[in-house]
């Protein structure tokens, strides 16, 4: 008898304990530093040849505000981002479902041809933003 009052005190002090916590909610805003989305728009672009081949296209993005910064945007030749280069010159490359993999640091022709996985050929040419395709 004892153990089953027991028991049943227990179950009783179970179910009672989270309808007596309480529930409280909070809103945050947090600076994340580089992280935090910021606008920026294309200011120029150059089509990627190697050999007589297209390959891609950059794009240069220039942010606006106190501290301007560059992003310059590597495309395939379906336009579909690949990679980026930032204005110290290292090269990111996106891979699927994992984060972006540094590939190299220096020039940007450099950087779009270890982006892209392009030979010495390879070159760039300026052209109007308008000329880059559109994607689906």
């Amino acid at each position: 008898m004892v153990r089953n009052r027991s028991h049943a005190l227990g179950l009783v002090l179970a179910l009672s304990l989270p309808a007596s916590s309480c529930v409280s909610e909070t809103t945050s805003s947090q600076d994340y530093g580089d992280l935090n989305a910021r606008q920026s728009m294309a200011k120029g672009a150059w089509k990627i040849w190697e050999g007589q081949k297209a390959a891609g296209y950059v794009v240069r993005f220039e942010e606006k505000g106190e501290k301007p910064s560059v992003l310059l945007s590597v495309r395939n030749t379906h336009n579909q981002d690949l990679g980026w280069i930032d204005q110290l010159g290292r090269a990111w490359r996106y891979r699927p479902h994992e984060d972006p993999e540094w590939v190299s640091t220096g020039s940007t022709l450099q950087g779009v041809r270890h982006i892209l996985e392009l030979g010495d050929r390879a070159r760039l040419e300026a052209c109007d933003l308008v000329d880059l395709p559109t994607t689906p």
